[in-house]
């Protein structure tokens, strides 16, 4: 069975026989010389996060899927990224505080994002930002039902800002690789907050 896997902005395709989780991590490693000890943690292609139990059901439902493989040290303990919370936080331009908007357990997603109140500074760069997260929602699959929902009650569940999140930095590593520039990052915090105002600080 062919895989096609994306690593850092590569892609590539990997042949397995049968249906394995640990046998498609350690294949995909070895395609992208990836050491064997790396810890690894995969997404599908709506950026949500596959384990184990549900890998085999997903394919099942879904065989032609462009896999995400991402290195867990590369986002939660790089020097890159020390500067980030342990969630995703936002910062609004009224208050210096943050806003733990996520779960810890999501805490190697979430620590991709951090925002500085210097960033929020143009209505310019607002307005962009939020085109940019809502043209990604509206082309990612579960994307058109988070801004669906909101629109309706103008609240986001915890469950949805997981999915959120999952979906925008999944194609944030697609453009960027695995370790987004600051700038980016903020940007894209930025059109979180933007396009949902209820998860800006009060």
């Amino acid at each position: 069975m062919l895989f096609k896997v994306q690593y850092q902005g590569k892609k590539k395709y990997i042949k397995l026989n049968g249906v394995s989780y640990p046998a498609f991590l350690r294949e995909a490693k070895e395609k992208f010389s990836i050491p064997p000890e790396t810890n690894m943690y995969v997404l599908d292609d709506s950026g949500t996060e596959v384990d184990e139990e549900v890998f085999s059901d997903i394919l099942e439902e879904k065989a032609d899927i462009l896999w995400t493989i991402v290195n867990v040290l590369s986002v939660s303990d790089s020097p890159i990224q020390s500067s980030c919370t342990n969630t995703l936080s936002l910062s609004s331009p009224s208050s210096d505080s943050d806003a733990s908007l996520m779960s810890p357990k999501r805490q190697r997603i979430d620590d991709t994002f951090v925002m500085s109140p210097k960033s929020l500074h143009t209505d310019d760069s607002s307005s962009q930002a939020k085109e940019l997260v809502k043209r990604i929602l509206e082309q990612k699959p579960g994307g058109e039902k988070i801004l669906a929902k909101y629109t309706m009650t103008g609240e986001m569940k915890d469950r949805a800002r997981r999915d959120l999140v999952s979906i925008v930095v999944a194609e944030m590593f697609e453009k960027y690789g695995r370790a987004p520039p600051m700038d980016k990052r903020a940007q894209y915090a930025l059109g979180i907050v933007t396009l949902f105002p209820s998860l800006k600080d009060p």
